[in-house]
């Protein structure tokens, strides 16, 4: 399965001190390899800032457990939600990459992304689905749920 992580919630993923039972559960279940991990476009900029998540990637992408798309295809789709001006988050390439990778399955803590991100008619297809920490940073049964789906990646 497929998943996005916000960069608001990168610190409880890829964050070594984390204090986020749920982020670290979420960095478990990629690494494992039974999930993996979409990077692209303006999403993929916003995290390479940020060392741990550097590192994390290098091997995430040798190992088969992320998956780069193609930058230009995510900004070109960027650029046309931002044209449409259908959402309601400032996290247009978020859904970009969401459209283009087909992934459905994003970790935020931003309501308004989390909104987008689950209207069908600017995420079509798959009904994406929200792994978040907003309520309970601890390992819910919601989490664990969200991570045994195997629907929600076309990528």
């Amino acid at each position: 399965m497929c998943a996005i992580v916000d960069n608001n919630v990168r610190d409880q993923v890829f964050g070594e001190d984390s204090d986020s039972p749920a982020g670290k559960f979420f960095l478990e279940w990629l690494s494992a390899g039974r999930g993996k991990l979409v990077v692209g476009g303006e999403l993929l900029r916003e995290l390479r800032g940020y060392g741990d998540f550097n590192r994390w990637l290098r091997t995430a992408l040798t190992r088969n457990i992320a998956l780069a798309i193609d930058d230009d295809e995510v900004d070109i789709e960027t650029q046309a939600i931002r044209d449409q001006r259908v959402c309601r988050s400032d996290d247009e390439h978020v859904v970009a990459l969401a459209r283009v990778s087909g992934a459905r399955l994003l970790f935020t803590n931003d309501r308004a992304l989390q909104d987008d991100f689950r209207n069908a008619r600017i995420v079509p297809g798959t009904r994406g689905r929200i792994y978040t920490t907003v309520e309970f940073t601890d390992v819910r049964r919601t989490h664990r749920n969200l991570l045994r789906r195997t629907d929600l990646c076309a990528a």
